[in-house]
């Protein structure tokens, strides 16, 4: 099996990955993304045998495919961190609103949150929009209130 993980070649609304993978369907390539919160791979339209990948998906999605750089990063993100506030877990939606330059050398991301499962929602900072960090902030009271 093949652990490596996919050569992302654009970014769907700046927030999910699209890379190139075989088809579940056929032997072709097609373009691959990820649902956040529905643990499923969806093949999108778009011809994934040409040279130019980044075209052919702008082509047929438009301004909302971006091109991602070397330091591209996604600015939402969703997941569900399995406790059981519901009987689907806790789902949590995350995405950043500003970066915090107050210290230069040390710029924040100003996150909003919303858990779905507690129906709570406010605004934490963070270095890097990741579950990790919105949980620790989010845990230990360490937010505002939206």
């Amino acid at each position: 099996m093949n652990n490596t993980k996919p050569t992302v070649i654009a970014l769907l609304r700046n927030t999910a990955q699209i890379y190139v993978g075989q088809s579940r369907f056929s032997d072709k390539p097609v373009f691959l993304v990820e649902a956040k919160n529905e643990n499923h791979v969806y093949e999108l339209r778009g011809d994934a045998t040409t040279d130019d990948h980044y075209a052919s998906l702008a082509a047929e999605f438009g301004d909302i495919i971006s091109k991602p750089g070397p330091d591209a990063q996604l600015n939402s993100i969703e997941f569900n961190t399995g406790r059981q506030y519901s009987p689907e877990g806790q789902h949590v939606e995350a995405w950043v609103l500003a970066i915090d330059h107050s210290i230069p050398e040390l710029p924040l991301k100003v996150v909003y949150f919303k858990d779905r499962s507690r129906m709570i929602d406010g605004l934490v900072r963070v270095r890097s929009l990741t579950e990790r960090e919105v949980m620790e902030e989010y845990d230990h009271g360490r937010y505002d209130p939206a």
